[in-house]
């Protein structure tokens, strides 16, 4: 069988496979239901009406929606007459529409133009545990030769529930898992990133057909109608987080940060020409567990890694699905035996795939035998996974190598994960010292640089006498000045940075007290002390600050782990001091060089230069003759805690529509957050104005094109406007553009860091007022 469709022969999409998937396009976020053909997508929905068989023709509705789960929910024979539907229409010599040039324009779309999701909604996942490959490896390393696999192993298809809300799509980027982890030298344990991240090379599939009603189990004569397709997966596994914590329960945070599947379904009906004789199981399992019907799939897999910085991936494992001991149909049957529910969109894992020889072992933990081995990636040689590493799985279905036509049979997804682990173990993270470096506009006394570092901005100061240097983010919502304590060393988030040695300052004063702090990363722990801080960029223009109360913590908030940043500097009202003292910018005009009331923040729009709009510059007490227009328009604040304002208007100005709200609500500024907060009939009005309906939306920030126009504008009660537009609410992140807009936790709205971009914000904390004026440097 060949389609219409050009297919080369190296494509992994042949018209015998037709995998299922959901799909959108950078120009349009709607999720479609659609079908893989060589470097095209057939979107179900375009063609839905023409499923008029007797399965289907009561069901079209199932194609035009948004995930697979309806359609997954129909009985096996509408899975049947579908796929035979589709390949109808695909063959080049079926003419309805390979000839209807006005269906296929609108019917295809180029995978080179799709974004990939989740194909449905995944409302339970299991993970089994059924190579005995990898069980016996496993149980040698743990419990040595003689006790490999467990009393159980042979008699039942062992697995545990895993967690539904963190399987992801492929290509997604996950973060390195912090946990406790213990040392077998060790005492206790104690906490961070994982230092033992892996991979496992498993296969899972979706069930499907009508749910089996609970109390109710699903023989296993009749699991094949409940199996609907697979898909690989990779369950990666903190194997350090791993060990300390899975007595007696069984994985927990070790595997609940991520698993990541392929985005096409390949269903059973493909694969139907690679099933094999099933493995020899000794002893005979019991009778709810047997079936004579071959249902081992022959299918190759293979998991390559590449390093970071490297421009190739190189293979690590090379295994079968064969080697599987427990079949699905004996997964399914026994998940049901107690009369477990089984609904469609539910995820069954296979457990990883090993082989019986060293390079087929699914997994680091088997690779390098517990960490025993090195094993060679490229130039590389690992024995877990490292920041960056790039881990890829595949897997392969070719029938006595081509067809007499010389097609190739069958090749499924690639999985192509990106490891990103912003929360690194390693010293690599950042290099010591970071600082902030001082900017080349000609800042004057009272200025200083601003540095973007990671979502935060960030300057330099100095603690003591002689003062010792810290970088500090800028955070306008709490008001503390917050420091690593030198005892700090031991905790995990404490790595990498600078901290307060107090007997080494001839002006530092103890308070014998503990303290505590929060605010956008994280919680603090730790006591307060008395000093001096000096703010200033040069030698010869640095502000004092005398007699400052600050915290020197012990434990520092999670978001600070890696971050190019010592500490905290709060810049908001005394009142909303969390340990006691006075705010530092208010103790600065009471006591020490601060000249005025106010200080200003300007900050570039984002991709305003080659380095993304990365600087700003924020004035103690003086006037910013350099980047801000004079004359600010000051707008009261409605809080004596926070840089709140009360919006008396809305609107909204898109492609679509322009949209307006005149009900008053508090908004709050904080330069902590890269988004705009808002509660949901604002998000639902920014959505509909640039086309989008908010129901469609499952993931915030929002995908959306990336030449998206959108203008909001904000007035407040004295009748000042300010207007922040898609320059620095649309943002780029590898090749995928997403609206900085997110739900409001608390109905009030979060002035971050987009509203800041492109203008100068003064905050006066004593007249307690917030004003605006132009940047005089836009671009």
């Amino acid at each position: 069988m060949k389609s219409f469709i050009s297919v080369s022969q190296n494509s992994d999409f042949p018209i015998q496979n037709c995998p299922y998937g959901v799909f959108s396009t950078h120009s349009d976020d709607t999720r479609h239901i659609g079908v893989a053909i060589g470097d095209e997508i057939l979107n179900l929905g375009e063609i839905a009406e023409l499923f008029d068989g007797p399965e289907l023709k009561a069901h079209q509705d199932v194609f035009k929606q948004t995930t697979l789960n309806a359609f997954m929910a129909l009985p096996r024979p509408a899975w049947l007459e579908a796929r035979a539907r589709i390949q109808q229409l695909l063959s080049d010599e079926y003419p309805l529409l390979r000839d209807n040039t006005d269906l296929r324009h609108r019917a295809f779309t180029s995978r080179a133009e799709a974004i990939m999701h989740l194909p449905a909604t995944i409302g339970d996942y299991t993970d089994f545990y059924s190579s005995i490959h990898h069980a016996t490896n496993v149980g040698i390393m743990f419990r040595g030769k003689e006790n490999a696999l467990m009393p159980n192993w042979k008699w039942l298809p062992v697995g545990y529930h895993g967690r539904a809300s963190s399987v992801v799509v492929s290509g997604t980027e996950l973060k390195r898992p912090v946990g406790q982890t213990k040392a077998p030298e060790a005492s206790e344990p104690t906490f961070g990133p994982s230092k033992l991240m892996d991979f496992e090379l498993e296969m899972a599939f979706f069930v499907g057909g009508p749910e089996n009603t609970l109390g109710t189990r699903v023989p296993i004569e009749n699991a094949e109608d409940r199996i609907f397709g697979v898909v690989l997966m990779n369950d990666w596994s903190a194997r350090d987080i791993q060990a300390w914590e899975y007595v007696p329960l069984g994985p927990f945070l070790a595997k609940s940060f991520g698993t990541t599947i392929s985005p096409w379904i390949v269903s059973i009906e493909a694969l139907r020409p690679y099933f094999v004789e099933n493995p020899v199981q000794d002893p005979v399992p019991p009778a709810y567990l047997r079936h004579d019907d071959p249902f081992t799939l022959d299918i190759d897999l293979a998991v390559s890694i590449r390093p970071d910085g490297d421009s190739e991936a190189h293979t690590v494992c090379k295994t079968n699905f064969k080697h599987l001991y427990w079949t699905l149909k004996q997964q399914l049957a026994h998940h049901t035996i107690n009369g477990c529910n089984l609904r469609p969109g539910d995820l069954l894992g296979s457990g990883t795939v090993s082989g019986p020889e060293e390079g087929a072992y699914g997994s680091m933990l088997e690779l390098s035998w517990r960490g025993a081995k090195e094993v060679p990636v490229g130039n590389e040689t690992r024995k877990f996974l490292k920041d960056g590493d790039e881990v890829n799985l595949s897997g392969t279905c070719i029938k006595n190598g081509r067809t007499e036509d010389g097609e190739v049979i069958l090749k499924s997804d690639m999985i192509s994960t990106i490891l990103l682990l912003t929360l690194a173990a390693t010293s690599s993270a950042f290099v010591l010292p970071f600082q902030v470096a001082t900017a080349v506009t000609n800042i004057t006394r009272g200025g200083q640089t601003l540095e973007q570092a990671s979502s935060f901005f960030v300057a330099n100061l100095t603690i003591g006498t002689p003062g010792q240097l810290f970088t500090v983010v800028i955070d306008v919502r709490t008001s503390d000045l917050v420091v690593p304590d030198i005892t700090c060393s031991t905790e995990l988030n404490c790595y990498n940075k600078r901290k307060f040695n107090s007997s080494a300052s001839s002006s530092y004063y103890p308070f014998a007290y503990n303290v505590s702090y929060h605010n956008n990363l994280g919680d603090f722990q730790g006591f307060a002390g008395n000093d001096v801080a000096v703010i200033g960029d040069r030698p010869t223009d640095l502000i004092t600050i005398p007699s400052l109360k600050i915290m020197q913590a012990t434990t520092l908030g999670l978001l600070m782990n890696g971050l190019a940043a010592d500490g905290i500097l709060g810049l908001g009202f005394t009142s909303a001091s969390q340990i006691g003292g006075n705010s530092p910018f208010v103790q600065g005009v009471n006591q020490g060089d601060i000249s005025d009331t106010f200080f200003s923040i300007w900050i570039e729009h984002f991709n305003q230069t080659d380095d993304l709009g990365t600087h700003g510059v924020i004035y103690y007490g003086g006037l910013d003759e350099v980047h801000c227009a004079p004359n600010a328009q000051y707008v009261p604040l409605t809080s004596g805690y926070a840089y709140q304002l009360t919006v008396s208007n809305f609107k909204s100005a898109g492609s679509a529509a322009t949209n307006s709200n005149s009900k008053y609500i508090q908004a709050v500024l904080d330069t902590t957050d890269a988004r705009i907060a808002a509660p949901t009939s604002y998000l639902s009005q920014i959505l509909d104005s640039i086309g989008i309906n908010i129901n469609t939306v499952s993931v915030y920030p929002p995908l959306v094109p990336c030449d998206t126009k959108v203008t909001l504008t904000f007035t407040f009660v004295s009748g000042t406007s300010v207007t922040v537009t898609e320059r620095d609410l649309v943002t780029s992140y590898f090749g995928n553009c997403r609206l900085q807009i997110v739900p409001s936790s608390n109905g009030a709205i979060t002035l971050g860091l987009p509203f800041f971009r492109g203008r100068c914000t003064y905050f006066d904390p004593i007249f307690q007022r917030v004003g605006f004026t132009p940047a005089l440097l836009q671009d």
